[in-house]
C-alpha cells in the first residue's frame, strides 16, 4: 500500500478548516442561545456519555 503524502496533507488541512468552521458556528450559537437552552442540551450529552461509560464498565 502506498501513501500519497500530498493527499494526506490536503485532507489534514480540510479537516482543520472544518473544525474551525464548526467551532465558529458553535460559538455563534452559544452567544445567541439562552443559557437555560444550551445547558439543557449539554446535560443530555453528558448524561448519555455517563450512561455509555457505565454500560461499558459493567456489561450485562
Amino acid at each position: 500500500m502506498r501513501l500519497d503524502l500530498r493527499k494526506l496533507k490536503a485532507d489534514k488541512k480540510k479537516n482543520f478548516e472544518e473544525r474551525l468552521d464548526f467551532i465558529s458556528r458553535y460559538v455563534e450559537w452559544l452567544k445567541k442561545t439562552p443559557n437555560a437552552e444550551w445547558s439543557k442540551q449539554q446535560n443530555v450529552v453528558i448524561n448519555q456519555f455517563l450512561t455509555t461509560r457505565k454500560r461499558r464498565a459493567n456489561p450485562a
